[in-house]
């Protein structure tokens, strides 16, 4: 049995093609992490607003404002 089988260049894997797919993949990774870090730092700015107005006796006005 021949264990040293060498690929001609028409079964050799599409290396270009299997980058912008791992690419691709990366991408829409990062894309996702930056929506979920977003969300979670919105929610963290509303828990620290509540927090201050909850300090304040649940009266918060704002300084210069009437």
């Amino acid at each position: 049995m021949n264990t040293n089988k060498t690929m001609t260049t028409d079964t050799q894997p599409d290396t270009a093609g299997l980058s912008d797919r791992i690419s691709s993949i990366i991408e829409t990774a990062r894309n996702r992490v930056r929506t979920v870090v977003d969300t979670e730092m919105v929610r963290a700015y509303w828990e620290i607003g509540r927090e201050i107005v909850e300090d304040k006796g649940g009266v918060c006005v704002l300084e210069g404002t009437v």
